[in-house]
């Protein structure tokens, strides 16, 4: 769905995901993929944040610089 150009689809099933599979090992990619469409395209700071706070201690380190690019992201869309 989100390769189609239908976030708003393929980000409530990746939420359902996080809901239903809460042992999964890849909770904090999925987290941080949703984190990113909330950042980018939905414009939903309040859950992009909620999503990088509960998962940050999670993240590779790869994964850590793209969070703290998100974070950064935010705090710019927060000032302008």
């Amino acid at each position: 769905l989100l390769q189609h150009g239908k976030v708003k689809e393929g980000v409530s099933l990746y939420e359902e995901y996080l809901s239903i599979f809460t042992d999964a090992d890849d909770r904090s990619e999925v987290s941080l993929l949703l984190a990113a469409k909330y950042t980018r395209e939905l414009h939903n700071e309040t859950r992009a944040l909620a999503l990088l706070n509960e998962y940050s201690s999670s993240f590779s380190q790869k994964h850590k610089s793209l969070a703290a690019t998100l974070l950064h992201e935010l705090s710019h869309d927060t000032i302008s």
